[in-house]
């Protein structure tokens, strides 16, 4: 039993350190080493919902009977800068002038766990915190 679980806490770090590698490429001015928490959550996350091909089912239905809150249409790459947040004023149906930027340029990071399984958590460059948000769009 110990060659299975080590077999798998295995393929969860090859796949993080993949996940924040690829990242660290795309945007190396801010995605550093400091990151690889949020890279192994990501992994363990996509692990545990993918469908197994000899079960027909995710770990996490296996697991608890229940199908897994995050769906697979719903993740996105780890690290991806391109996310655009709408800016607070706007999401309180506050206006801005007409030329003035509606949203931040954010990355994403992974899908929140205290939230619905589609909420993204999402790294502000500018402000260097990581934080839920609900008015996304990703540029695919």
């Amino acid at each position: 039993m110990n060659r299975i679980m080590e077999w798998h806490i295995g393929v969860i770090t090859q796949t993080a350190r993949t996940l924040l590698l690829h990242a660290m490429a795309k945007w190396p001015t801010v995605i550093t080493e400091e990151f690889w928490p949020y890279a192994i959550c990501h992994a363990c996350t996509f692990c545990i919902s993918s469908i197994c091909s000899d079960t027909g089912h995710s770990p996490h239905h296996m697991f608890t009977g229940e199908e897994a809150p995050w769906r697979m249409e719903h993740f996105r790459v780890f690290g991806s800068p391109d996310v655009f947040v709408l800016y607070k004023h706007l999401q309180d149906s506050d206006s801005l002038p007409k030329w003035k930027a509606c949203s931040w340029l954010g990355i994403f990071f992974r899908h929140s766990l205290a939230h619905s399984g589609n909420i993204p958590m999402v790294y502000n460059p500018m402000m260097t915190n990581i934080s839920p948000q609900f008015h996304v769009v990703f540029q695919d």
